[in-house]
């Protein structure tokens, strides 16, 4: 995405993911991710306000990130006109802590550093 187009401190991504709904945990993709939250692309949604529980793959990390996160919107399938927006959910961290916080900003900041040197996010 365009630097004009992209919102400040978040980068478009793809990064493992997987989300606990209700009982079920499923594996899906980031999309997008900031220090506040992730685009999930997915099939299977959870309703706007409802609790999730997500498990991040961070390159250059030892293992998943741990994070409780709340849907704030949904996109039920993938907009025809526009084939590179998936169905899934914005997802708004919530509680994350001070450790998981970190590790997203510094690879957040990384991202920015390999955008700025070659136009595309590397990994730390």
């Amino acid at each position: 995405m365009p630097e004009a187009q992209r919102r400040p401190g978040r980068f478009d991504i793809e990064l493992p993911i997987d989300i606990k709904m209700d009982l079920s945990t499923h594996a899906a993709v980031t999309k997008n991710i900031g220090t506040g939250g992730v685009f999930v692309a997915t099939e299977h949604l959870a309703k706007v306000g409802e609790r999730v529980a997500l498990n991040l793959t961070v390159p250059g990390w030892p293992g998943p990130i741990a994070a409780d996160g709340e849907v704030r919107w949904i996109r039920k399938t993938a907009s025809p006109e526009h084939s590179e927006r998936p169905a899934g959910m914005g997802v708004q961290f919530v509680g994350l802590t001070m450790g998981a916080s970190l590790v997203i900003q510094e690879f957040l900041q990384t991202c920015e550093a390999g955008e700025r040197t070659h136009g595309l996010p590397k990994s730390p």
